[in-house]
């Protein structure tokens, strides 16, 4: 999994932000303000986390959607996604959760 050059402390913010492909468990698209958005599910080790985000960046046929890995907090990795009519989500994971559920491409290995 790639990570970003760090910046300074306490947020230690990603130089520029790593763009990363995460499979999720469960989407829903019903009922939001409007047919753009999803609420999908991503399954961290013995925790779940959810997040709106817009449906461009969601990946059905692959069970994935694109976030940015934006840098390190307390020794988590800081996950943001694009913002929706509820906001912007983000939330922070250890990188041996976000291991599991980073999806490899071929540009990764570049």
């Amino acid at each position: 999994m790639k990570k970003g050059q760090l910046g300074p402390e306490p947020m230690r913010y990603y130089v520029e932000p790593v763009l990363a492909e995460l499979s999720y468990i469960r989407m829903d698209k019903d009922p939001f303000p409007t047919p753009q958005e999803a609420q999908v599910w991503f399954q961290l080790d013995e925790r779940t986390k959810t997040a709106f985000v817009p449906l461009r960046i969601v990946n059905e046929e692959r069970g994935t959607v694109l976030a940015a890995l934006v840098g390190e907090h307390y020794g988590r990795i800081v996950v943001s996604f694009p913002p929706t009519n509820f906001g912007q989500t983000t939330f922070a994971a250890m990188e041996s959760e976000l291991e599991k559920i980073v999806v490899e491409t071929a540009a990764d290995g570049e």
